[in-house]
């Protein structure tokens, strides 16, 4: 989802019944998603290299941290919704 589309699903939801909590779970969650791609990319290439990066591996665990983290900020609270 490109910015303009997030843009415009954030303000349909505020026209819902949650209102600011749907808009504010998708902002929240399109971010989360973005963090887990780099989170994945980072991965991939550390296990590419053979594992042997330890740099690599600190930020895609890092960035795997962060995800949970901004799911948790969701109004169901957990990162497996």
């Amino acid at each position: 989802m490109d910015r303009d589309e997030l843009l415009f699903e954030f303000m349909l939801r505020m026209k819902e019944p949650d209102g600011i909590t749907g808009a504010l779970d998708l902002a929240l969650k399109a971010a989360a998603s973005v963090v887990e791609t780099k989170a994945n990319a980072w991965h991939k290439e550390w296990r590419k290299g053979y594992k042997s990066d330890t740099h690599l591996e600190g930020k895609s665990d890092g960035a795997d941290e962060c995800v949970v983290a901004i799911l948790a900020l969701t109004s169901k609270g957990t990162p497996n919704d």
